[in-house]
C-alpha cells in the first residue's frame, strides 16, 4: 500500500481568535473605507504571517460583494520573512463597503478557509524541507487554460489543501 503525506491542518480556532477583532471592526454597519479593511486585517493576520493585505478591484465583482485570494511564500518562509498576502476584491466602482452581521459571518469563513489552506502549503513545505513536490503533467492536446488547471488542481498539495476546506465547509453545513 502506497502512503502518502498528510499534513496536519491549521487550527481553525486559532485562525477564528486571530481575526475576531478585525470581524467585530466590520460588524460596525457603518461604510468603511476599502483602506481601513486591509489595514485593519493585515493587523490582525500578522501574526500568522500576514505581510501584506492588497487592495484590488474588478469589474468581474458586484457593487457591495467582497472576493478574495491568498497565497503562500515558501522562498520567504524559509528565509524567515512573513509569508502569506492575502488580495481582497471589490467591484471597481467600490470606495466604500458596509458589512451586514451575514456577510460578516460569510467572510470570517472565506478569511478561515484561504489562511487555513496556505497554511496547508506552509506545513507542507516545511515537512519536505522546502523542497518543491513533482509536478502534474495533464494529457496533450487541451486547450492552455485547461491544462493550467489541471496542472494547478491534480498538484497533489492542491488536492489536500482543497480536501480539507471541502471537509470544513461540509462540517460547517452539517451544523445548520
Amino acid at each position: 500500500m502506497l502512503m502518502m503525506e498528510f499534513t496536519e491542518p491549521a487550527n481553525r480556532k486559532e485562525i477564528e481568535a486571530s481575526i475576531q477583532p478585525f470581524l467585530n471592526f466590520l460588524l460596525s454597519g457603518k461604510e468603511i473605507p476599502l483602506k481601513s479593511i486591509a489595514k485593519k486585517l493585515e493587523q490582525a493576520t500578522k501574526s500568522i504571517g500576514v505581510d501584506e493585505v492588497n487592495i484590488l478591484q474588478s469589474k468581474n465583482v458586484e457593487v457591495g460583494d467582497m472576493n478574495m485570494n491568498a497565497a503562500y511564500d515558501p522562498i520567504d518562509d524559509k528565509d524567515g520573512l512573513d509569508h502569506f498576502e492575502l488580495d481582497l476584491i471589490f467591484s471597481k466602482e467600490d470606495k466604500t463597503i458596509a458589512f451586514s452581521p451575514e456577510g460578516v459571518e460569510n467572510i470570517k469563513h472565506r478569511i478561515v478557509d484561504v489562511l487555513e489552506h496556505e497554511l496547508i502549503h506552509k506545513n507542507q513545505y516545511r515537512g519536505r524541507g522546502f523542497k518543491k513536490q513533482r509536478e502534474f503533467k495533464p494529457k496533450k492536446g487541451l486547450s492552455d487554460k485547461i491544462t493550467k488547471t489541471r496542472q494547478y488542481l491534480g498538484n497533489d498539495d492542491e488536492i489536500e489543501a482543497y480536501a480539507k476546506n471541502i471537509a470544513s465547509e461540509l462540517i460547517r453545513k452539517s451544523d445548520k
